[in-house]
């Protein structure tokens, strides 16, 4: 076996280990009850697994560290109000989604902890969406891209596995929701290689879904 395929074989490895076999095993973990004492903190969970990313990154010479921040400033306005034109028609669907369907639940957060709403409006972005667009967008389309080449396929992967990652939460709403928005946010980053397009999308949608009362489905420890 030559160089270049067992570098192929390791990095396939490496993503179902990191991408399929963690997140599945934890969520199995949960499932079965096992060690019931053990809880751990999701956002510094996946604090700890973004720095590693970040690492890696910055150890790249051919990763362009505009990608953090505006990616190009040509790309970053000319996709803004395509997303936030997006934002307002998907945005407005999945209210009256939750309003039809789950009225109980609708805008429970704003109503019963107007504080606490607040403060996940303001630190939702940076605490949870911004390491999350490190991991399952920059590294992964950036350390997986010679195994998978093709931008569609890395597409349908990185958004298939954002909301694999998501298994940890035990429903399906968030699977079902992550994995519309892990392909949205992808192809974001994708078109214009800015993190923070892609996070404010990102942003976007998670706040609407705290504020509409889906938190219960969007959060946990593991």
């Amino acid at each position: 076996m030559g160089r270049t395929s067992r570098n192929r074989v390791y990095l396939i490895v490496e993503l179902f280990a990191v991408f399929v076999a963690l997140p599945g095993l934890l969520a199995l973990r949960q499932w079965l009850d096992l060690m019931p004492g053990l809880r751990i903190p999701l956002i510094p969970a996946i604090w700890l697994v973004a720095v590693c990313c970040l690492g890696w990154l910055l150890r790249q010479r051919d990763f362009d560290r505009r990608n953090f921040g505006l990616g190009s400033d040509d790309n970053f306005r000319q996709y803004l109000p395509g997303v936030l034109i997006r934002f307002v028609i998907l945005g407005s669907i999945l209210a009256l989604v939750v309003y039809r369907f789950q009225p109980d639940i609708w805008l429970s957060l704003p109503r019963r902890y107007p504080r606490l709403w607040l403060l996940i409006l303001f630190a939702y972005p940076i605490l949870s969406v911004y390491p999350q667009g490190i991991v399952w967008r920059a590294f992964i389309l950036h350390r997986y891209r010679s195994l998978i080449p093709n931008p569609i396929v890395m597409l349908i992967v990185a958004g298939v596995l954002f909301s694999f990652g998501h298994i940890v939460l035990l429903n399906e709403v968030a699977l079902a929701i992550t994995l519309v928005g892990g392909l949205m946010f992808t192809r974001t980053y994708q078109r214009t290689g800015s993190l923070l397009l892609a996070g404010i999308e990102h942003a976007l949608y998670g706040d609407l879904a705290f504020t509409l009362g889906l938190g219960a489905f969007l959060y946990r420890h593991i």
